[in-house]
């Protein structure tokens, strides 16, 4: 084996390794919960019957309800936002939610004359917000921010959404309300 090789090798263990390590770190930041899996039933015919396997769980957002795909829909609907503009719109966490770990923010934010959008948060008892991702690139039904809920101290906040117009104008904010339990 070439010496180039071998290093060649060696870097490509380093690299999975390293996305190992990331991944259990994001994954630790709430317990997987155990998987389940349906009863496993006894075959009597001499044909092997296939295992199913199921992947590692992710830490999901816990929230009041949520839309499921029926059986004839592969994919589905984006769930409803609370805000009235659909081009400021936050669809998921569900307001009230409650939450916990890494979760993604999504919505759309989108406007024909828009300059920017930007995702904020703020304690339920400050009037201050923080800004948790911006943006010059219209967002339909997408992640508009990822936020560890860790880097904060539980308690009730207030996550909005901003869309900026090129005049500097915007309309009213998405605003829902979140709990965080970690």
């Amino acid at each position: 084996m070439k010496r180039t090789d071998l290093y060649t090798l060696l870097a490509a263990f380093a690299l999975i390794i390293g996305m190992a390590c990331r991944t259990a770190d994001l994954l630790a930041d709430k317990p997987t919960p155990a998987p389940t899996q349906p009863p496993v039933t006894k075959s009597t015919s001499a044909v092997p019957v296939a295992t199913p396997t199921i992947a590692p769980a992710i830490p999901t957002i816990a929230q009041p309800s949520a839309v499921a795909a029926s059986p004839t829909s592969p994919v589905a609907a984006p769930p409803p936002s609370v805000c009235a503009n659909p081009n400021a719109a936050i669809t998921a966490p569900a307001m009230n939610g409650t939450i916990s770990g890494l979760i993604e923010i999504r919505g759309t934010a989108a406007n024909p004359n828009m300059q920017y959008w930007k995702v904020e948060y703020r304690p339920d008892s400050s009037s201050t917000y923080s800004e948790l991702n911006h943006s010059d690139t219209a967002v339909t039904d997408g992640v508009l921010a990822r936020w560890s809920t860790k880097t904060v101290p539980n308690g009730v906040y207030r996550v909005r959404l901003v869309v900026v117009q090129k005049d500097g104008n915007f309309g009213t904010p998405c605003e829902i309300k979140l709990t965080i339990s970690n």
